[in-house]
């Protein structure tokens, strides 16, 4: 075996997780007003779905997600629905990638 080759132990046994002490973070990730007229904090330029669902799924990897809350979604102002829906297929999605990321390790 040369020695830039992985030994086969470490090739096989998966890195430890990382155990983040820190307090949760308070971030929200605006869309842009747009796309999503029901935000109660318009953002200028703001998030797009995908990118939003990239951070959440790098978040589910790095640290060890319990809890989720989901603010600033006022239907009220949407006459279209469509913050709701994004609301809700972020908080769907984001449940499947922290229980993928613990269950690959």
């Amino acid at each position: 075996m040369s020695p830039a080759s992985p030994s086969p132990a470490s090739a096989t046994c998966p890195r430890p997780r990382r155990r983040d002490t820190r307090p949760p973070a308070r971030w929200a990730p605006a869309p842009p007003r747009i796309r999503a007229p029901g935000t109660g904090t318009p953002s200028h330029g703001g998030f797009l779905y995908y990118g939003v669902l990239e951070l959440l799924q790098g978040a589910a990897r790095a640290h060890d997600i319990v809890g989720i809350d989901l603010v600033e979604v006022a239907p009220g102002y949407d006459p279209t629905g469509s913050t709701a829906i994004l609301a809700a297929q972020v908080l769907l999605n984001f449940p499947g990638f922290i229980f993928h990321a613990r269950a690959s390790g």
